[in-house]
């Protein structure tokens, strides 16, 4: 019993987590998203998991021999006496194996992030983007590969670069493993660890830019450990080279600066007289280096200690509890590691002499300008943008599995508590992936989080546009209904309007964009506006308001196409040739009608229709103000042939209206 003194609070601590996690899993509890509710179907696999893991922890001596008794079976073991042949071999075996199931389990919903919009991108020409120059710039040549061997498209692009990289990945990870457990008995434990954060889902095929600044992250880590357990040389060029590569990769991996700073405080001795004093001076020049930064950029990016937010649907402050919440949830989600393991670091502090490593002291800064940089950035971030703010999940875990390593000793904290640890949080990344990974899945996920109110503006409305082009139209329309604020609710309002339109419901059509109209006049959406609504006119059975808006379309010099077009001579093919065989012949001098028949035979490009239509029209008795409309249509359409014509059909008829024809002074 001494062996293992101190050891059951953190096993109870560990064994509240897992049921935890599984309950929340299993009854898919909304307010804790960052747990991953799957609900009871899919829930039910997490469960069998927790039972696992529960066994595994309470095995104590028996798992630490199991342990033992895998690692002697590794085929790994003995690596060095292997034939270069052999170990190649392997090498590619597994290599090829991380790409296969990072390919299988690749994201394919795009519901978890905003990478839909860059998929079109790509194929421009090339350019410095925002703040991504080089991940774009390497996503851009990679799809021009793929392009020359006539494979793929911009999400290909995007999804199989991140997929092959994840062996590269998983390599860092294990030798960041290596470096933090010298003993060697924990390493597997520890690489699963690291490798389950959320940067897990990035590397199976996720459409976004913080795929590749996370493997930059892996090897700046593993460098920086490295330079600081084994390097004679007191400047650290290799660990500032990879910064400044992966800083260019996205701009958040500014964020490693403190860590960068230390490092190089470290290695020219500033710190030997007093580690207290060089952490009070990487904090003052990265305090003095940021606030530079804010008062070139401004701090409207940034959440506020106080006042309200402009523009935000739900506006909160930073030390809000709803922002706390919020942010909690992204740990949760991002790191697990961390929320259960940073307690127990915590609770041995007190051993100054291990906790002392610079090694450790690294990692601790690493972590911690990531962590600043994800609850200070964007108030209006949801569970979407988990991508953005994932930039610390990486060095949270590598500072949670090394301080458990350093602060307890391996008599008191048995092998098999970091083994139920890992286990816990691998399989709380992979049940991220396995939402990410279908259509269906992500649209579950979705709904049993969304009373959370995780979304934010735009979110919703670009979640909703992506909804609608994968053909889940009812639930981009809640997604739509869901959106507050002045900015988007006119975008919202225009978007349900097109999608009632496509579920047939033509009346809610009409009202929504009604509503749009009132809030807003966008110029560039007037032309898909007024096609929508000429379609639902027609479906309602009001061809002539549908005729109105036709004309409109024409003198502005805008054409239905596309969708639109497409769907309203699907729709009206029927509807015409009803109305020509039996009701036109009844209603021969109803205009409108003879209007809408010109109209659909125009778009249709249906030149028989068309001709017979206009001679048909040139044997009615219209009233003079009739058959200057018919004028006015026949001139709006490009009709110039059936012009002369019309004209002297109508002066047969009305010979006072000599000059008002196409001749005449209204020529033009």
């Amino acid at each position: 019993m001494k062996k293992h003194q101190g050891y059951i609070w953190p096993q109870f601590w560990l064994l509240a987590w897992i049921w935890i996690s599984t309950a929340v899993s299993f009854t898919g509890w909304p307010w804790a998203w960052g747990l991953i509710p799957l609900g009871p179907g899919e829930g039910a696999w997490r469960l069998a998991a927790g039972l696992v893991c529960t066994a595994v922890l309470l095995a104590r001596e028996t798992g630490e021999r199991l342990l033992l008794q895998l690692k002697e079976k590794l085929p790994l073991i003995g690596w060095g006496k292997k034939p270069r042949y052999v170990k190649a071999l392997v090498w590619g075996l597994l290599w090829l194996t991380a790409v296969f199931l990072a390919w299988s389990f690749r994201s394919r919903n795009h519901f978890m992030g905003d990478g839909f919009s860059l998929i079109g991108s790509v194929a421009k020409p090339f350019y410095l983007y925002g703040n991504e120059p080089l991940d774009f710039f390497l996503h851009q040549s990679f799809y021009r590969l793929l392009a020359a061997a006539g494979l793929g498209d911009g999400q290909q692009a995007y999804a199989v670069l991140h997929c092959l990289l994840f062996p590269f990945f998983l390599l860092a990870c294990w030798k960041i493993a290596v470096r933090v457990d010298s003993r060697g008995a924990g390493r597997p434990a520890l690489w699963l660890l690291f490798v389950s954060t959320s940067a897990l889902q990035l590397f199976c095929g996720y459409v976004e830019s913080y795929t590749v600044v996370q493997l930059w992250l892996a090897v700046y880590l593993l460098y920086g450990i490295r330079e600081l357990q084994t390097g004679k040389s007191r400047c650290p060029w290799l660990p500032s080279a990879i910064f400044l590569l992966a800083a260019a990769t996205h701009a958040s991996a500014a964020a490693l600066f403190p860590s960068l700073l230390f490092l190089w405080l470290e290695k020219v001795r500033f710190l030997r007289s007093s580690r207290a004093y060089g952490s009070l001076l990487v904090i003052a020049v990265s305090g003095l280096l940021l606030a530079a930064v804010l008062f070139k950029t401004g701090t409207a990016s940034l959440v506020p200690l106080a006042g309200r937010i402009d523009g935000s649907d739900y506006p909160y402050r930073l030390f809000e509890i709803t922002h706390l919440w919020d942010k909690f949830n992204f740990l949760m989600l991002i790191c697990l590691p961390a929320v259960i393991a940073i307690p127990l670091i915590l609770a041995r502090l007190w051993t100054v002499k291990q906790a002392g490593s610079p090694a450790f002291f690294f990692v601790f800064w690493c972590a911690a300008g990531c962590a600043f940089f994800s609850a200070v950035y964007n108030p209006d971030l949801g569970v979407r943008d988990w991508d953005l703010l994932s930039l610390p999940a990486l060095p949270l875990a590598v500072f949670s599995g090394m301080g458990l390593v350093l602060l307890w000793p391996a008599d008191s904290f048995p092998k098999s508590f970091l083994a139920a640890l890992s286990l816990t949080v691998l399989v709380h990344s992979l049940a991220w992936v396995w939402v990410n990974s279908d259509l269906d899945r992500g649209i579950r996920f979705l709904d049993r989080v969304r009373l959370a109110y995780f979304h934010r503006g735009s979110d919703r409305v670009q979640l909703g546009f992506q909804l609608s082009e994968m053909g889940y139209y009812r639930e981009a329309n809640r997604q739509y209904c869901l959106t507050r604020g002045e900015k988007w609710r006119p975008r919202a309002d225009f978007n349900l309007g097109t999608n009632f339109l496509e579920l047939e419901m033509p009346d809610s059509t009409l009202y929504y964009y009604r509503n749009y109209f009132e809030k807003e006049m966008n110029l560039e959406a007037v032309q898909q506006a007024y096609a929508d609504l000429a379609v639902a006119y027609d479906m309602l059975g009001r061809p002539d308001s549908a005729a109105v808006l036709f004309l409109n379309m024409k003198e502005a010099g805008l054409e239905p196409e596309g969708k639109q077009l497409l769907w309203y001579l699907n729709k009206m093919a029927l509807l015409a040739d009803r109305y020509y065989n039996h009701e036109f012949i009844k209603n021969s001098g109803d205009l409108d009608l003879l209007v809408f028949f010109l109209r659909f035979y125009t778009l249709a490009r249906d030149e028989k229709k068309l001709d017979e239509t206009y001679r048909f029209s040139l044997t009615r008795h219209f009233s003079k103000d009739d058959w200057l409309r018919l004028i006015a249509f026949a001139k709006v359409c490009g009709h110039q042939e059936y012009l002369e014509k019309i004209n002297e059909a109508m002066l047969q008829q009305h010979p006072g209206l000599e000059g008002k024809g196409p001749s005449g002074s209204d020529r033009d």
